[in-house]
């Protein structure tokens, strides 16, 4: 018999100062979901132009993903946009078409300057924006 691999207990009850021994399981390593996994596990997914609620957590009716301690919360259509269309751009917001703050369908989501505009004026001073910021 070779030598035994090097194990990681791991509390399956989720409290970290669980010492139960039926709550204890020994593995390899901790498997680790990816963010983009725990972000659509959340999301229950409709048609092309349905609303793709977020399901999970929704303090003040916006839906938040943690992303670890050091980068804290963020909300979920937003991050939906960088997982599918890259980085939002410095001093942008992501809105949706369809009005609802739980929606992460990426059809549904738009580029604007400030939280007041819609999407009609956004565009216009979206496009405006990044053709100046690509001038600098």
């Amino acid at each position: 018999m070779g030598p035994l691999p090097i194990c990681q207990p791991i509390v399956t009850c989720g409290s970290v100062a669980c010492l139960n021994p039926k709550h204890l399981d020994l593995r390899a390593h901790k498997p680790l979901l990816t963010v983009q996994r725990r972000q659509w596990g959340k999301v229950e997914r409709g048609g092309d132009d349905e609303c793709w609620p977020w399901t999970a957590k929704t303090p003040n009716a916006l839906g938040l993903i943690s992303l670890g301690r050091e980068h804290g919360p963020a909300p979920a259509h937003r991050l939906v946009w960088q997982l599918e269309r890259g980085p939002v751009p410095e001093r942008m917001l992501v809105r949706q078409h369809c009005g609802n703050r739980l929606c992460c369908n990426p059809a549904h989501l738009f580029l604007v300057l400030n939280a007041q505009d819609g999407p009609e004026v956004s565009a216009k001073a979206v496009d405006f924006w990044l053709r100046n910021l690509a001038r600098a």
